[in-house]
């Protein structure tokens, strides 16, 4: 009887270890791409949905579409993919997630990011990080981004630069060691490709590798390895050793660029107020002479403008703001139009001016009106049914169309120089487009 159990016993443990050993590697070694969380949180963290309204921060809540976390000063938020390791917004940042399906991407609005994502994503998953100036596709790799430059430590990404200025485009391949930054400079050897539109590709040296990218390093060995076996660029004991001046001299550059900044912030508020306490009177036996105040007129007028494809409605009456009081309007799309906030852009007389999906296809923007005030704003979508409908929009000036049926294209047709086309639905493109501008894909694409 006992032989007749250790028998049973064993048979049980060889069917454990078979039906282990068949579960397929992509299936066991592979992220789904489908939840984002914040994973940490340290100092002080906001988040906030797509409707601009604050969440409780807790551990491991979910981050849907369209929300948004901020760090403070010595402050970071950490955020996982599917409960492995994915990024670190580090202090003073902000950043918004995007997801459609398996499509994910991680916006950074401002200051640094550090990911590192562990677990090789499956071949029809896809995670991004975008700025103003890049799109960084992220498998299974690690390094830092900002808003002028993307540096990979280990791994392999493909990297789209967009010159801010032109919009202009290039891909290129970056490779573990390598950085990419926007600014020519003929001294430093790179793609040529990348040159044409203000990018450089140069290899990582321990001058370029941010402080809170060296601090990940320290509190994480698996990190080392990798870069002092592929990187001889990077001499990884010397970097660890000057951790603590590196951050130092960091810290006092971003102080001094925050005393810059307080300083013009407290000036503005010295014109934009009625406090003269700088005035210097003359002689007492002399009437002192009252200069003008900046805002001597009872109310402003903001203007706004005719756009294809956009409607604009206000809050307030426009006859009626006061100085310094802050202006809220709605955009919303015309009939056959659609508004994306990637391609929405919106200023007034230079000023700031914030944007907020109101939860339907509409935003709400606001901005401190400080005087008479004109807005200006593009990135309306012409939403088309055919192809040919598309075309024609670009052809009556559109920039972007948007084709929301599947159709088949007509022989010759093409996209013009500079003009983006979204394709959204199954849609055969043919053999016979010509392609001298963007193609966006927002889901499949067939190509016959």
């Amino acid at each position: 009887m006992k032989r007749l159990k250790l028998i049973l016993v064993l048979f049980l443990a060889l069917a454990l270890t078979l039906s282990v050993s068949v579960i397929p590697a992509a299936a066991a070694g592979s992220a789904t791409a489908t939840t984002l969380r914040l994973a940490k949180a340290t100092g002080s963290v906001t988040v906030k949905n797509s409707s601009g309204k604050s969440q409780s921060v807790k551990t491991d809540m979910r981050l849907y579409n369209g929300y948004t976390v901020a760090t403070a000063a010595s402050s970071a938020a950490y955020i996982s993919l599917d409960g492995t390791k994915a990024v670190k917004l580090d202090a003073s940042s902000k950043g918004s997630v995007k997801k459609a399906g398996s499509k994910l991407e991680v916006c950074l609005d401002s200051g640094n990011l550090f990911f590192n994502v562990t677990v090789p994503l499956a071949s029809n998953e896809s995670m991004n990080i975008r700025t103003s100036t890049m799109v960084t596709g992220i498998r299974g790799s690690y390094g830092w981004v900002t808003n002028t430059e993307v540096g990979l430590m280990h791994g392999h990404v493909t990297l789209t630069c967009i010159n801010p200025v032109t919009g202009a485009t290039r891909v290129t391949e970056l490779y573990s060691g390598e950085r990419v930054y926007y600014g020519p400079d003929a001294d430093v050897a790179g793609d040529p490709n990348l040159k044409e539109i203000g990018f450089i590709k140069a290899a990582i040296t321990n001058e370029d590798v941010p402080a809170f990218v060296v601090e990940e390093m320290l509190n994480d060995e698996s990190l080392r390895i990798p870069v002092i076996t592929d990187v001889p660029s990077v001499d990884v004991p010397k970097l660890l050793e000057d951790y603590d001046s590196i951050k130092a001299a960091e810290e006092a550059k971003n102080a001094e660029k925050e005393a810059e900044l307080a300083e013009k912030r407290a000036e503005q508020d010295r014109i934009h107020s009625n406090d003269r306490s700088d005035y210097l009177f003359p002689e007492e036996d002399v009437e002192p002479h009252e200069e003008e105040s900046p805002h001597t007129q009872d109310s402003y007028t903001v203007t706004f403008p005719t756009v294809r494809g956009m409607q604009f409605s206000s809050s307030d009456p426009t006859s009626d703001i006061a100085p310094g009081t802050e202006f809220h309007f709605n955009i919303a799309p015309s009939s056959g139009y659609a508004l994306y906030e990637e391609y929405l852009e919106v200023a007034a007389n230079d000023e700031s001016v914030s944007l907020s999906y109101d939860g339907s296809d509409g935003f709400i923007a606001s901005i401190i009106v400080d005087r008479n005030t004109s807005i200006t704003a593009s990135g309306a979508v012409y939403q088309a049914d055919t192809f040919d409908d598309a075309i024609s929009a670009f052809q009556d000036g559109d920039a972007y169309a948007e084709l929301i049926e599947p159709d088949t294209t007509t022989p010759g047709a093409t996209i013009a120089q500079g003009k983006t086309l979204i394709v959204s639905a199954e849609t055969d493109i043919g053999d016979a487009l010509t392609n001298n501008g963007t193609i966006i894909i927002k889901s499949y694409l067939g190509i016959s």
